[in-house]
């Protein structure tokens, strides 16, 4: 075990010791994902495609009511950038930097479309409870041939050819990282975490791109569910090598690492120098809590509600089934056969009509169902819906949403 700050360092500049940390992450959250998952899939609805609309067991989407509330309640539209000086002084070179910044955010908001990203990390923090948000740095280097002053060994004057790297042109972005694509080192407090991760899956052709070290020997441990009859021939088109971009707070230095490959295939010194080293801000977290970094989706808080709420509808659903206009009549009058498809003031002609008005006329020898109490039953039932939600909007805090009366953070 390392003991002093040095060896920690060359431990964590090994492929063992990040493949050690990930599976630490993925076993700490391992539960949560789980559940990440399953909200999801009551989100989208993702029941059997041969019961969809037609199954005994019926959906109340409760859920995706209310993160569509919500998502416009917690973010509308990027705001306006505002660049001011901290000290309001008559100076004009900082008064046009801080113009020129202005400009630049909004120029970059507008040209990147920066409010996707954040709506997708809003929906991840509305369902499984994490959204992520990444900023990338991209420089351009361009290497040009320029002239040299220099002297001989005589001390004679001349000028010799040299190549000169450049930066041609940089982006910085908003880069949205999806939740099952993202670890961080377990703690309780956010300012504890000490790195965080992100995946990249990444084709044979962008390993040798990125000047990963051995990039032709980097395994492509990751592929899609398997298409019968072409996984095999195409296997090498549709893998990926799952690399993981790993920034450590304590060495300030960004690993790449592969799962599967025991050796790191990238190293950079503090690649971004910020001033909290790490490109992206604590995480959108639904529910925190102090003994653990691990978040909670927030549909767990009503889960049992919404379970009732589906209940209640598909029992609606089933009653709904019977009522039905049905009863029985008397055979010797054949035609009370075709009074059932008779249509708005259409009669039936008779040929028995005396023998009929003898027995006491339709009532007499036409009897339905009576449904009233099944009525009674759905009215009850609907009563006890809308109190149910109700329940939810209080437990949710979207009952305030709707009234207006509190602010949506």
């Amino acid at each position: 075990m390392a003991e002093t700050r040095k060896e920690m360092e060359v431990v964590q500049g090994t492929a063992q010791y990040w493949h050690i940390e990930l599976e630490s992450a993925d076993k700490a959250e391992k539960d949560w994902r789980e559940r990440g998952r399953q909200v999801v899939s009551r989100y989208r609805d993702e029941r059997n495609s041969d019961s969809f609309g037609a199954g005994i067991y019926k959906q109340f989407n409760i859920l995706w009511s209310n993160t569509e509330t919500m998502k416009g309640a917690l973010f509308a539209r990027m705001p306006q950038p505002d660049v001011r000086r901290r000290y309001n002084n008559n100076n004009p070179v900082t008064r046009q930097v801080a113009v020129m910044l202005e400009r630049a955010l909004q120029y970059g908001n507008e040209v990147y479309a920066a409010d996707k990203p954040i709506k997708a990390a809003i929906e991840d923090y509305l369902l499984p409870g994490r959204g992520v948000v990444w900023v990338v740095y991209e420089p351009v280097f361009v290497t040009e041939s320029i002239q040299v002053d220099s002297v001989d060994e005589l001390g004679n004057a001349m000028q010799i050819q040299d190549e000169q790297e450049r930066i041609a042109d940089q982006r910085c972005y908003f880069e949205y990282v999806n939740w099952e694509d993202y670890r961080e080192s377990p703690a309780k407090r956010p300012e504890d975490v000490y790195w965080k991760a992100r995946r990249h899956l990444l084709t044979r052709d962008e390993l040798i791109e990125k000047g990963f070290k051995n990039a032709k020997d980097i395994p492509l441990n990751w592929s899609p569910e398997p298409t019968e009859g072409y996984q095999e021939d195409y296997s090498e088109v549709f893998s990926r090598a799952e690399v993981w971009e790993i920034w450590d707070k304590y060495t300030r230095k960004r690993f790449f690492i592969s799962r599967g490959y025991n050796e790191v295939l990238a190293e950079d010194e503090d690649p971004y120098e910020l001033e909290n080293f790490f490109p992206c801000p604590d995480s959108l977290v639904a529910i925190r809590t102090n003994e653990t970094s691990v978040p909670i989706p927030e549909f767990t808080l009503y889960q049992d509600q919404a379970d009732e709420l589906d209940r209640i509808t598909t029992r609606i659903g089933n009653l709904i089934e019977g009522l039905k206009r049905r009863g029985v009549y008397d055979a010797s009058v054949p035609e009370l056969s075709h009074l059932a498809d008779a249509g708005d003031n259409d009669f039936v002609p008779s040929e028995n009509f005396a023998q009929l008005a003898a027995k006491g006329g339709l009532s007499a020898v036409f009897q339905q169902e009576d449904i009233s109490p099944i009525a009674q039953v759905l009215q009850g039932l609907y009563a006890q819906r809308s109190q149910l939600l109700d329940t939810i909007y209080q437990i949710t805090g979207i009952s305030d949403i709707i009234r207006g009366s509190t602010k949506a953070s």
